[in-house]
């Protein structure tokens, strides 16, 4: 991608392409700190001691931190495209099981599914920038999916706590599918191949 500054359709490409992969990359931390207020609610849901609760989130940051080796030599072997994709797909699936899920058991490994999806996203956003930039716009590009993703960590504590208390544990999830599903149709719309096979 070229570099414009005049308001060019280059220039609208690239920021475009930015934000895409800084909310890709900014669901795990989202994902995570929206469901802590939610915690309470899910223990006295099911009835499960707080040990039991916290799996939610212990399982969730246990799965990101084992797929985040693999996935960049995944999307070296089969692109970008596809990872990135992958990845909104697995946090997809993961959001409905998680949404609908009848038992603790079953909420957890939801939890596991979205994080192996959000490991892909995190880990590869960062290989296309890696991609298309080679100056001192990837150190500007690697700034902004950062800048994303604390917004994204200051805010969602606040917002789970206000969704869960209007609108229960499941709303969380909830909001987590619908941004899936808007990530997704941007990600399959304009996202593209960026690794040179």
């Amino acid at each position: 991608m070229t570099e414009s500054t005049d308001g060019t359709a280059s220039g609208k490409a690239d920021r475009g392409l930015l934000a895409l992969l800084a909310a890709s990359s900014a669901l795990g931390p989202i994902s995570t700190l929206l469901l802590i207020p939610a915690l309470p609610a899910i223990r006295d849901e099911f009835g499960a001691t707080t040990a039991a609760t916290q799996a939610i989130i212990s399982v969730f940051l246990f799965t990101f931190a084992a797929g985040i080796p693999l996935a960049g030599p995944l999307s070296d072997r089969y692109g970008r495209r596809p990872l990135i994709i992958g990845g909104l797909v697995f946090f997809f699936v993961g959001s409905i099981l998680a949404t609908f899920a009848p038992t603790l058991e079953l909420l957890v490994f939801a939890r596991a599914v979205q994080a192996i999806g959000c490991a892909a996203n995190t880990t590869v956003a960062r290989a296309v920038l890696g991609d298309i930039y080679n100056d001192w716009r990837l150190a500007r590009g690697l700034a902004h999916l950062t800048l994303v993703m604390m917004m994204g960590t200051a805010i969602s504590p606040y917002l789970g706590g206000l969704i869960t208390e209007s609108a229960g544990w499941h709303a969380p999830f909830v909001l987590l599918l619908a941004l899936s599903i808007v990530i997704g149709l941007a990600a399959w719309r304009w996202l593209p191949e960026t690794r040179v096979f």
